[in-house]
């Protein structure tokens, strides 16, 4: 485990929450055993202390996966080929469903009012987070080289999966952004991930709203972007080139609809090559679901990338090879394909 902490855990973005997973295996009794000599009912006997500890099922499944990886690494990287993993021994801890938290009634009046008494600058966090559905660490690492008011969009380096992407900015979260000091070294909030936590903590005793999380707002913003007519994407709050590597559905929400792309990868390029500048085409099986209907895409060549629109013209789509992007029509502010000129449009992501 030391070993492990020192070479492989640092490369991660978790690293620190990591490092305190590890310091809890390490202070177990387990710990003080060989690896060769670890079976699955010795990992499933720690599992069980876990549990009367009162630890999540959640929280249990990080730590085997800190567990399992080590067995992982230590076959492939540390020349214990004969190595057996006991943690695919186990049955892990059954995880609760998801979450379907909103703010109801005047709890988001409440919550705000409580944050400014806090800090004034975590009530600007929380309002950014409920107009973007950006995740908590997401609206920290914001700076303000990758705001462009202007456009009203926002770009993370670093997400969740690793990639980058660009938010849109909504009226309200532009007015935020510009009623805020502009900071020396180019970040856009004083806070930490940890000085925010411990204030968001604060905040909600204040109110006394009961089994409030900070992740809570970001399903409460993808609902109501849904229901601000954000229905013909179906789902989508971001999704990686979805046309070219077939579905991906937005988790925020159990009752949340699925956007569906069902073009492959060759159907992708050989398209791109059909679709001559000016033209439009349809690329195989690019289709959004609105209700029981189904609505073909059309896609325009524009340079090095395409315009799309629906067969009902009331959706606009940029994409490029690795990126794409589905935005509502009136979100966007565009005429339909027919009536939009090719040096107007520009790339975005979603």
């Amino acid at each position: 485990m030391e070993r492990y902490l020192v070479e492989v855990s640092p490369l991660k973005k978790s690293h620190k929450q990591e490092s305190y997973r590890i310091t809890d295996w390490k202070q177990r009794p387990i710990a003080q055993r060989y690896l060769a000599s670890i079976r699955g009912k010795d990992v499933a006997d720690t599992v069980r202390e876990m549990q009367s500890e009162g630890k999540s099922a959640n929280t249990i499944s990080l730590h085997l996966a800190i567990l399992s990886h080590l067995f992982t690494i230590a076959r492939k990287e540390w020349g214990m080929e004969s190595l057996v993993n006991p943690v695919e021994l186990v049955r892990r801890p059954k995880k609760p469903q998801g979450r379907d938290r909103r703010l109801v009634d005047d709890e988001e009046q409440r919550l705000l009012d409580a944050c400014r008494a806090t800090n004034p600058e975590l009530a600007h966090i929380v309002t950014i987070a409920i107009e973007t559905a950006m995740r908590q660490g997401e609206i920290i690492g914001m700076t303000w080289d990758l705001v462009d008011l202007k456009r009203h969009t926002v770009t993370l380096l670093t997400t969740k999966n690793g990639s980058k992407r660009i938010v849109p900015l909504s009226n309200t979260a532009v007015g935020t952004l510009q009623g805020m000091p502009r900071r020396m070294d180019g970040r856009v909030w004083t806070y930490t991930q940890d000085g925010l936590k411990s204030s968001w903590i604060k905040a909600v005793k204040r109110t006394a709203i009961d089994d409030l999380t900070f992740h809570d707002l970001r399903h409460e913003a993808t609902s109501r972007l849904f229901e601000k007519g954000f229905n013909p994407m179906k789902g989508l709050i971001r999704w990686k080139s979805a046309a070219l590597r077939g579905i991906k559905t937005c988790k925020c929400s159990r009752d949340t609809p699925t956007l569906r792309q069902k073009t492959s990868q060759n159907a992708w390029d050989n398209n791109i090559i059909s679709i001559k500048s000016g033209e439009l085409g349809l690329v195989p099986g690019s289709y959004f679901n609105e209700g029981s209907e189904r609505r073909e895409i059309q896609w325009r060549a524009c340079g090095d990338h395409l315009h799309a629109v629906s067969q009902a013209e009331d959706l606009v789509c940029h994409a490029s090879r690795h990126r794409t992007a589905l935005l509502p029509h009136d979100t966007l502010k565009v005429q339909p394909v027919s009536r939009v000129a090719d040096d107007s449009l520009h790339p975005l992501t979603a």
